[in-house]
């Protein structure tokens, strides 16, 4: 066994077993206690894993002859993560290591982050909650990044990813997939108006998430598919067009929840199902055209809409799931159906004070002038 050193503790766990000792900061030892913690130190040394030590800062753990920054205590600023310590690499950051140094007055404010050629991975939430750091310097050996290791940093202005990366490329400061089909990051500090360029085919999860001065999007033909809270919280956003393409919303849902700037969306005739919170608390929207072989809504899609009068239902529409379609809608006056009755689960999909609109031809409707769902009936006359 090699000799295992905690430098938390000053203890010293030496391979002959008589010869294990703690000692105090004096330098004189204590036999007895050597005693007990001897077999405790001996069953540590057992395991690949160190306790966590303190470098400059960066506190960390050695596993398989490898280190894992997990935290850090240092002045902030703009830092830069070794590549070794005590002459074992530095391969990862561990999940929500540098979480929280936002606050103003913080004493570990960061402003920006270098990583080192040798790192290959950064967990989860790592970075989250720094909105004073401004610029990411990714190396070509960082190719594995958790999702949403840099979220709600709402300072990033640049993502700056080295030339020979696989995985990943950056153009003007925004993070792509290293073939550019997919959009995997946009900096939070940035505003005005952004225009994703042609041939990216995914916007990846969370990739606008809580922008607060983006105001416009430009979306190409070419995106087929946007991730859950793909532009949640982008509170000016006022402009956004979906592509005509465009066949997949992620089922988790929320992609546009709390844009309270959005005031008309137009959703592609290729989405059949609407998924839960997609437009909730979307202020300011005064009108959706949905899609024509939209199928299913579901929970809280439309809640808290309140700018909203009135909306179509088209015809092969089959579903409300979930509740709170129309939850909180103040002022939505009417609900036009143009196919048959659907099927509801769930409640309060209907606000009070709504009309539901129907055709004449339509089926598994009461008759004029009767509630379904709770709320009063007419026939549609154009």
């Amino acid at each position: 066994m090699t000799p295992l050193r905690c430098q938390a503790s000053l203890l010293y766990i030496s391979p002959y077993p008589e010869e294990n000792i703690m000692r105090n900061n004096t330098g004189l030892g204590y036999a007895t206690q050597a005693l007990f913690y001897t077999p405790l130190m001996l069953l540590l040394g057992l395991f690949p894993t160190l306790l966590a030590n303190e470098y400059n800062g960066f506190v960390y753990e050695i596993e398989n002859n490898t280190i894992t920054i997990t935290g850090y205590k240092g002045p902030g600023g703009a830092i830069v993560l070794p590549s070794e310590i005590d002459s074992f690499p530095v391969t990862s950051v561990g999940r929500r290591a540098f979480m929280g140094h936002s606050q103003r007055g913080h004493d570990r404010m960061i402003t920006s982050v270098t990583f080192p050629e040798g790192i290959t991975s950064v967990g989860r939430e790592a970075f989250r909650d720094n909105h004073s750091m401004t610029d990411v310097y990714i190396p070509a050996s960082l190719t594995s990044i958790t999702r949403p290791a840099f979220g709600r940093n709402r300072g990033i202005m640049n993502f700056h990813i080295h030339e020979d990366n696989p995985e990943f490329r950056s153009i003007d400061g925004v993070w792509f997939t290293r073939d550019m089909k997919e959009l995997r990051h946009f900096p939070q500090g940035r505003g005005g108006s952004y225009t994703i360029p042609d041939g990216v085919e995914r916007i990846r999860d969370e990739a606008f998430r809580f922008n607060d001065n983006i105001e416009a999007i430009h979306i190409p033909d070419s995106v087929t598919w946007i991730g859950k809270q793909a532009f949640r919280g982008c509170e000016k956003l006022t402009e956004l067009v979906l592509p005509e393409n465009l066949d997949s919303l992620v089922r988790a849902g929320r992609h546009f929840m709390g844009c309270t700037n959005l005031q008309r969306m137009v959703i592609p005739d290729g989405i059949t199902q609407l998924p839960q919170h997609s437009f909730r608390d979307c202020t300011n929207l005064e009108e959706v055209i949905l899609p024509r072989n939209l199928e299913r809504m579901s929970q809280s899609a439309f809640r808290n809409c309140t700018s909203l009068v009135q909306i179509i239902i088209p015809e092969n529409f089959k579903a409300f799931s979930g509740g709170n379609t129309f939850d909180g809608c103040e002022n939505l006056q009417g609900i036009l159906f143009l196919g048959d009755a659907p099927k509801v689960s769930g409640s309060d999909h209907f606000p009070d004070g709504v009309t539901i609109f129907r055709t004449a031809d339509a089926a598994g409707w009461p008759e004029p002038g009767e509630l379904w769902m709770g709320r009063p009936t007419a026939i549609f006359e154009p």
